[in-house]
């Protein structure tokens, strides 16, 4: 369960690959206010915030008169292991994108390639925060299969698990990941960056309990 000083202070923000930086303050009960900073448009924006402390940790933000909007609306989790990130997604009219924010520096993403997401965009090895559990996963585009294949290492994983992926066919930034190992499988609804597609991220479900997780490829 959170506690106000897990969720105040700044974070560093990524909203479908676009930087930023985040600043909460505890309000009263289950309420915070702050300001969002977009790199985009080199802004700030009034940010309110609520979370739900139960057992899925869940943070409702919203930013706004943002992104042509009278208000866009961030839903993620809080990592139970470290309390140090969130993830999850917003939505843009209809269509859904994924977020994080960490409190450490800002990570360097980088691009890795310009136009429309392919399924084969989703391949390569990813540095991976599991609700905050460091993992190493590696996936190769099957084409005759139309998956993803490979697997899942890390120092809390018993083992290499395997991983299946299934990218979506109406958002095509969009894939279910499947991780599965001796005792237990890990089901990721996760949001390439749809533009410089170089980190994925979304919520996780393990065991009925969603969370948040990110990753980002740098190979």
């Amino acid at each position: 369960m959170s506690s106000p000083t897990d969720i105040t202070g700044r974070w560093y923000f990524c909203d479908d690959g676009w930087p930023g930086k985040l600043t909460l303050e505890h309000e009263e009960d289950e309420r915070f206010s702050g300001m969002y900073y977009a790199e985009r448009f080199d802004e700030d924006y009034a940010v309110t915030a609520t979370v739900d402390t139960g057992a899925d940790d869940e943070i409702t933000l919203v930013v706004h008169d943002f992104n042509w909007l009278p208000e866009q609306r961030y839903v993620g989790h809080l990592f139970r292991h470290g309390r140090r990130a969130i993830a999850g997604r917003s939505f843009w009219q209809t269509t859904p994108y994924g977020f994080f924010a960490n409190r450490s520096t800002r990570l360097a993403l980088g691009s890795y390639r310009p136009g429309a997401v392919l399924p084969e965009d989703f391949a390569g090895r990813w540095n991976a925060q599991l609700d905050g559990q460091p993992a190493t996963v590696e996936l190769a585009w099957d084409a005759m299969a139309g998956k993803l294949r490979g697997h899942c290492t890390g120092r809390d994983f018993d083992g290499e698990y395997v991983v299946t992926g299934k990218p979506s066919t109406e958002v095509l930034h969009q894939i279910t990941l499947t991780i599965d190992g001796p005792d237990e499988c890990l089901i990721l609804d996760g949001l390439l960056n749809s533009r410089p597609k170089n980190a994925l991220c979304g919520t996780m479900l393990k065991s009925d309990l969603k969370s948040g997780f990110y990753m980002v490829r740098y190979a």
